[in-house]
């Protein structure tokens, strides 16, 4: 019976935690980024792919829709974590979405947009 335990063992973290759980705050176990990290490196490998597109455009009007289209396909990758489980769209809240960068950019995307509409 002991080996049929260790089987059926729910991953832990080094503290002893679950990581299928969130913690009394609501928050991710530490360490389930990790434990999952196959899962977040490929949502980070198709946000970067999309993000390469808007730093590569050099032109205003293009980069204006290369954001559009970033933008767009952090969306669509929110909503297909959020279908994936509440583990994965709460990574994906809290370490994209609510991330200063993330902001940042589109507020970059904002000013760009009223840019391009005032020089028309």
């Amino acid at each position: 019976m002991g080996l049929l335990n260790l089987f059926m063992r729910k991953p832990t973290n080094s503290s002893g935690e679950r990581l299928d759980r969130l913690t009394p705050d609501g928050e991710l176990p530490w360490g389930w980024v990790t434990h999952n990290k196959g899962y977040t490196d490929a949502v980070e490998a198709v946000i970067q792919l999309h993000w390469d597109r808007v730093v590569e455009t050099k032109d205003k009007e293009a980069k204006c829709h290369a954001y559009r289209d970033y933008f767009k396909a952090v969306q669509t990758i929110g909503e297909g974590c959020e279908k994936d489980g509440e583990f994965q769209y709460k990574c994906f809240c809290e370490y994209i979405i609510k991330s200063e960068w993330y902001n940042y950019q589109l507020k970059e995307y904002s000013k760009l947009k009223t840019y391009l509409k005032n020089r028309k």
